[in-house]
């Protein structure tokens, strides 16, 4: 699969969602529920509780300026 890249548009909208979900290694149906919550916040390291509140967005933050994900 090659991989293509998603406007940088500030809307986490219907292409970034399965975007996402295929990099967490999820089936990308788009729907960000708790399964693919819970896969976000074990690959940027924090608490997997499947809500995504502000640890959540802080941890993807870190994850995003450190180049890991």
């Amino acid at each position: 699969m090659t991989a293509s890249r998603l406007a940088t548009d500030g809307i986490f909208g219907p292409l970034t969602k399965p975007a996402l979900q295929r990099h967490l290694g999820l089936t990308a149906d788009g729907d960000i529920g708790p399964i693919s919550i819970k896969a976000l916040q074990r690959h940027v390291g924090v608490t997997q509780d499947g809500i995504w509140g502000p640890l959540t967005t802080e941890g993807l933050q870190r994850s995003l300026n450190a180049n890991r994900f």
